[in-house]
């Protein structure tokens, strides 16, 4: 399940419930780069028809996941403070549909 898809409303967020991890962040902007892929990786890599290999370059650490609520919340008005778009809306979304 998903609580907020980017591009809905406007998001540049991407929020859904991981079944292992618990809701998780995806794609977050803020995971920093841990390092770079080097060409022979950046070539053994499936990629769509089309996608240029250098936007897989970065290696980045693992998206924000918690099984807590305050602490997804926080993480959601983190983005906001940051200037990303995240629909006014994906607070209630995520307190009505958390079951972490």
């Amino acid at each position: 399940m998903s609580f907020v898809r980017m591009g809905t409303d406007g998001s540049r967020v991407y929020i859904y419930d991981d079944i292992d991890r618990g809701p998780t962040c995806c794609f977050c902007a803020f995971a920093k780069v841990i390092r770079q892929r080097t060409d022979e990786e950046l070539a053994a890599l499936w990629l769509p028809a089309g996608a240029d290999p250098e936007h897989w370059r970065d290696v980045r650490e693992p998206d924000f996941a918690t099984r807590d609520l305050d602490a997804m919340l926080a993480h959601v008005a983190a983005h906001r403070a940051a200037g990303h778009v995240v629909p006014a809306w994906v607070d209630g979304h995520l307190r009505e549909g958390w079951t972490a």
